[in-house]
């Protein structure tokens, strides 16, 4: 066996010292209450701001009532959920990750929500992923299942944490977990949302656990004023953003604010299962528009499901077409009629 560098020695090596994120992601963090408490930065921004702090309040009045021992998050990597995990990270940094998932999940989704688990350039997240729909994922979670992955493809993650968690998939114990509340990314305008408060009970046949909805009343262009809000942003992040797309599938970031599942740089505006999830149409470049702008060919998104040109979600400007790239939803349907009244510019 080769020897490192220096040659043997009896004094084994100190374990590496734990990455910590850097200050200007904190500040990103942090600066959720900027957006409302600095009055030079509210004003910029009213209607951003005053959803901003209706959100925050809320979160806060939870865990005061309950603690955070007693709270979750469903997380799938999706707008509205990261809108959530970074207003919830600013109030506090450290929580506990419920995240349902199904097996025709994105891999491009799977890998947002790996680098947002990361302790270092994430939200510090311990992931308990669980197979299913939400109904059953929940019940799956709430008697302890579920698969746990701690930071980044849980290469941060200790040998005791892993080994904990290798026994538990092996037949191991599984306690019970005590969750009382969890916070859930859903808007308004999203399908059952009408009927939604921003403290709603499960339904009698559901799992009992009280759902926590601090966006509810946010509008589609309300999720992408945060994501990309300048406030927000890390300009001195040294961000290779090509990097970031191929390796973890995020987009934004850096100086554009915060990151984001790439799929929604590529059309997609609404993110559901691989198979009745598309790029929107009503973003969609045609040739001469692709000619004018780029030379390239037309590139397969969408993990190899779409293959086109796509102006990205932040500029869809009509929020009622959110899901037209979604079969069998009735903005799908219409998105057609509208794309002739109204021309892709």
């Amino acid at each position: 066996m080769a020897q490192p560098a220096g040659g043997p020695s009896s004094h084994p090596r100190p374990p590496p010292a734990p990455q910590q994120p850097s200050s200007g992601w904190l500040r990103s963090i942090d600066a959720v209450y900027d957006l409302f408490e600095r009055p030079e930065i509210a004003a910029q921004a009213p209607h951003l701001s005053e959803k901003v702090r209706t959100a925050v309040r809320l979160c806060e009045d939870v865990i005061r009532e309950v603690g955070w021992h007693r709270c979750a998050l469903s997380f799938n990597g999706g707008k509205d959920c990261t809108v959530l995990v970074h207003i919830l990270a600013a109030v506090q940094r450290r929580l506990l990750s419920l995240s349902s998932s199904t097996s025709s999940s994105s891999s491009n989704m799977e890998k947002f929500i790996a680098f947002s688990a990361s302790p270092t350039h994430g939200y510090n997240l311990d992931l308990v992923t669980v197979p299913g729909g939400m109904k059953e994922g929940l019940r799956t979670y709430l008697e302890g299942g579920g698969s746990t992955q701690i930071g980044c493809n849980g290469a941060d993650v200790d040998a005791e944490t892993q080994a904990q968690a290798q026994r538990q998939g092996e037949g191991g114990p599984r306690p019970k977990r005590d969750i009382q509340c969890v916070f859930i990314g859903t808007r308004r305008d999203d399908p059952h949302g009408p009927s939604l408060s921003a403290r709603s009970w499960t339904d009698a046949d559901w799992p009992r656990v009280e759902r926590i909805h601090p966006i509810l009343t946010w509008e589609y262009k309300d999720v992408w004023d945060f994501l990309r809000c300048r406030h927000l942003a890390d300009p001195q992040a040294a961000v290779d953003h090509d990097a970031l797309a191929s390796t973890y599938g995020v987009a934004g970031g850096g100086d554009e604010g915060v990151p984001y599942c790439l799929l929604y740089e590529q059309g997609y505006t609404s993110l559901g299962s691989t198979y009745n999830t598309h790029p929107n149409p009503v973003l969609r470049l045609d040739d001469s528009a692709t000619a004018q702008t780029s030379d390239r060919h037309p590139v397969v998104v969408g993990d190899g499901t779409a293959s086109g040109r796509w102006k990205p979600a932040y500029m869809l400007q009509d929020g009622s077409l959110e899901r037209a790239g979604r079969e069998g939803s009735s903005a799908a349907s219409s998105s057609s009629s509208k794309l002739a009244e109204r021309p892709v510019a």
